[in-house]
């Protein structure tokens, strides 16, 4: 699933940044619902873990079960801006609060901008919407007018 974002980050960084500056870090694949058990093998990380990033400013993208990326967002505590989204139930597992979704959110990557470099999550949210079209109908913000939804 993260294989569209790494080429998509290599671009930008490539494209739009000053050689010699430090990368924007791009976690792994962290699963919202591991009980269910059938995880793509790409999972690194899951429910209830803490996010990776969580005390860090950056972007960070929300998928369906499908591998289709239902959004892209940018938070100044990516922590916090998840726990917007996500919360535990009365049995420990994954729920959605906060907002409604068109289909069900299954995993959740982030990327941290670099340590003192917190501005460059704005760019980098408007960027990735522009090129990995997440889901018009969750993606309302920041979103172009492309009509196609990106798999990844």
């Amino acid at each position: 699933m993260l294989q569209n974002i790494k080429v998509a980050l290599a671009t930008y960084i490539d494209k739009y940044r000053k050689p010699g500056l430090p990368e924007p870090e791009l976690s792994g694949l962290y699963a919202l619902h591991p009980e269910r058990g059938d995880l793509v093998s790409t999972v690194e990380m899951q429910w209830p873990a803490d996010w990776q990033h969580a005390r860090k400013t950056g972007v960070y993208f929300v998928f369906a079960k499908d591998g289709q990326l239902l959004y892209v967002g940018k938070a100044w505590h990516i922590g916090s801006r998840l726990a917007a989204y996500f919360d535990f139930d009365a049995d420990k597992r994954c729920r959605q609060i906060g907002r409604k979704w068109s289909k069900e959110p299954a995993y959740v990557a982030t990327i941290a901008c670099p340590e003192g470099m917190s501005f460059e999550a704005g760019a980098l949210e408007e960027y990735f919407i522009q090129v990995l079209t997440p889901r018009p109908t969750d993606n309302i913000q920041g979103y172009q007018g492309k009509n196609v939804a990106a798999t990844v």
